[in-house]
């Protein structure tokens, strides 16, 4: 719990046992970094540079840990701990949300469910010819609970000179809503309803929140009465979520302040909540998209539950002592990046810029890429085991490498796989565990973006793009997460863990939970890598980079453990060192080979053998350097012997290069048979319509490297 931080001095403590940063012993060396010399200059700008290089893809959780120099240390537990309990909290409260809204819509009779993409007739409502679903007069009916609500949707859709609102253009006012709202039927009025309902579940926490930071209870905004054919409705609230695709909205949240934004989708959740009457004048166009019915509440729940956390770290990170001693002992560019990663934290991840309707479209691409390349791979969930490697690497790495500690790490996690079969145990997990709880949602920033868009999609294509993501999910957790977290619980327990006191639970449960996270993918916004929190063009950067991520964070810290102990203990720490890198590196590759299918035969000659070794340090360089975005397709494409294939941001656009140039040929001998013979086996033939296929997937979002 917050109240229970570690204080000022024991931080302050913490930092005045730790070297000064070089980048800030080479600025001391002159008055000015121009007063330098020139080979002072040199380091200190290679300095700066690397510090700032680093501090993009390092995770904050290993920055915090670093600083501790031990597990579950003053800085992690006063910095991210509270994060971590306000996301299990706010994973809590959207399953709540997300499960009422599945009832209401699994309770619509299927033909009302397959209406909701049809056109209905709303009269003059909107644009001359302007087709609005029922789906979207759902949405409408949502927006019209509370006079606030009402006045913003109908000066953001239709303008408002007044204000400097420029509207969607609609031809629209309180009559012609109510008269397109005489649509809806009595089961969609009650959906309507009972999300009004639920919101008010939400507005005492929120109203608590409020009086403890400004001393008095806020006024909140009051609900209005709806008429409908059915009755009158007692109307409430709902969040408004304007739409960045009409041109102009986009930029305009820009230009808002964190006050402002707090009441739509961007902002800083340590200023405001929309559902009181703080909420501004400011209104824009509308989304009226159905599909985010349930995400709605999303900035409302992040704001209950991340309120205290991001005033903690405020609080911390602005004490000027603390603050400046940060910045001297670890660096201005790691105190900054701590910063930025409060504000992301903050603003629900709406700390960049709202991605305008072309970057939306690629971010799109960018989901149904990570369908066609991961959905219904075999060799994909095969890999999923590989966690195996580092959960054992992050439990020796705490209690110490050597044979009798191996055997025995092994065993721990041998023990935590044969309980993840054992339904008692994972319900134990799941219940004990608020990171473990979430964790099948949040394994992957990839995976766990389109499951989120996915969750309230009907149809068989959906289906099956969710199926082929969820599964990715599943087996990562059963057979690497529950396992290697249940090895780590019961070292904890034993009291082996520094830092953790033998049986407490309590404790043991932190240990388990940050073992998972930092030695296995995550894609949790707590857990993103500042290079992993861009959005748009920038995101193809780091696609399937979640693994690489962890990875990077631990080879950092084995680089740091042998320059820390490399003069005192030579052959130790080289011997060490050498251990991890081979479990880490070295002999996953192996395995991530033999897995793919593409691992070399071992003979007896000289050749081969020379074949598996070259393959080996290949590979073993290529994951190393992987942990670098760009650099890992450029190491990648080396190890192949294909070269720079542009990452897999770029898969769709290969594919429309490979297809176009080579589509002619492919038309006029489909089918040929004596070009098949020609070609040898149909593998030829496969390799020669990948591109086809790759495309077809990256466009529909439709498994594809397996076909």
């Amino acid at each position: 719990d917050i109240s229970r931080a570690e204080s000022k001095a024991e931080l302050l403590a913490v930092l005045d046992g730790m070297n000064q940063s070089r980048v800030q012993r080479l600025r001391g060396r002159a008055a000015s970094p121009e007063g330098l010399s020139p080979i002072d200059r040199v380091k200190y700008v290679a300095a700066s540079g690397a510090a700032l290089f680093d501090a993009q893809l390092l995770k904050v959780e290993a920055l915090l840990e670093a600083i501790d120099d031990r597990p579950l240390g003053a800085w992690h537990q006063t910095i991210y701990e509270p994060f971590n309990k306000a996301a299990a909290d706010k994973y809590l409260l959207q399953e709540e949300v997300a499960k009422l809204v599945g009832d209401l819509m699994a309770a619509l009779p299927k033909e009302v469910q397959r209406s909701f993409g049809k056109a209905v007739d709303v009269g003059a409502l909107g644009k001359p010819g302007m087709r609005v679903t029922r789906g979207e007069l759902i949405m409408l009916a949502l927006n019209v609970g509370n006079e606030s609500n009402l006045d913003k949707l109908i000066r953001g859709m239709g303008g408002d000179p007044k204000t400097g609102v420029k509207g969607a253009g609609w031809n629209i006012n309180a009559e012609l809503i109510d008269a397109a709202l005489d649509n809806l039927t009595e089961q969609e009025w009650n959906i309507v309803k009972a999300i009004w309902t639920h919101a008010e579940k939400l507005y005492p926490t929120v109203e608590g929140i409020y009086r403890r930071e400004h001393g008095i209870s806020p006024d909140r905004v009051e609900s209005r009465t709806v008429k409908t054919k059915f009755g009158d409705i007692e109307g409430g609230y709902f969040p408004m979520m304007y739409d960045t695709t009409i041109a102009g909205v986009a930029a305009d949240l820009q230009q808002k302040t964190a006050l402002e934004l707090i009441q739509a989708e961007t902002g800083r959740a340590s200023i405001n909540s929309s559902m009181t009457k703080g909420r501004t004048g400011y209104a824009a166009p509308v989304n009226l998209n159905i599909s985010r019915m349930a995400t709605g509440f999303d900035n409302t729940i992040h704001f209950i539950t991340h309120y205290e956390a991001v005033r903690n770290a405020n609080k911390i990170l602005g004490d000027k002592d603390i603050r400046a001693e940060l910045e001297n002992k670890v660096g201005i560019a790691y105190a900054t990046q701590l910063t930025q990663w409060v504000a992301a934290l903050a603003a629900n991840g709406n700390d960049r810029p709202p991605l305008d309707i072309f970057q939306q479209s690629i971010q799109q691409l960018y989901n149904n890429t990570t369908v066609a390349i991961l959905g219904a791979s075999y060799s994909t969930l095969a890999m999923q085991t590989l966690g195996l490697f580092n959960g054992q690497d992050r439990l020796l790495a705490d209690s110490g490498y050597g044979p009798a500690g191996i055997v025995v790490v092994q065993k721990d996690i041998a023990a935590g796989v044969a309980a993840a079969f054992d339904p008692s145990h994972v319900k134990f997990i799941i219940e004990t565990s608020g990171e473990m709880r979430g964790r099948r949602k949040n394994m992957d920033r990839e995976v766990a973006q389109v499951i989120k868009n996915l969750s309230l999609k009907e149809g068989p294509v959906s289906s099956v793009q969710r199926f082929s993501m969820q599964a990715i999910a599943e087996v990562q957790f059963y057979t690497v997460d529950v396992a290697v977290w249940t090895a780590g619980y019961n070292r904890a327990l034993r009291g082996i863990v520094d830092g953790v006191d033998k049986g407490d639970t309590a404790a043991a449960v932190k240990y388990a939970d940050r073992v998972v996270r930092l030695s296995q993918s995550s894609g949790g916004l707590k857990d993103l890598a500042a290079v992993q929190r861009q959005k748009g063009l920038m995101k193809g950067l780091t696609m399937f980079y979640s693994f690489f991520s962890a990875l990077y964070a631990v080879l950092r810290s084995v680089g740091a453990e042998f320059t820390q102990n490399a003069k005192e203990t030579p052959i130790a720490s080289t011997s060490r060192a050498a251990t991890r890198v081979f479990v880490l590196l070295a002999l996953q590759s192996v395995a991530s080979g033999l897995i793919r299918g593409d691992l070399p035969d071992w003979e007896e000659e000289d050749k081969k053998k020379k074949d598996m070794l070259e393959y080996v340090w290949k590979e073993t360089a290529s994951t190393a350097l992987g942990t670098i975005p760009v650099v890992r397709e450029i190491a990648s494409g080396w190890a192949s012997g294909f070269g720079y294939s542009g990452g897999a941001g770029t898969v769709a656009f290969d594919s429309v290069t490979k297809a176009l140039s080579g589509i002619e040929k492919v038309v006029d001998e489909f089918g040929d048979e004596e070009v098949i013979k020609t070609d040898g086996d149909y593998e030829d033939m496969a390799r020669r319509y990948a591109p086809y296929v790759l495309l077809v997937g990256a466009l529909t979002g439709t498994p594809a490297v397996q076909v």
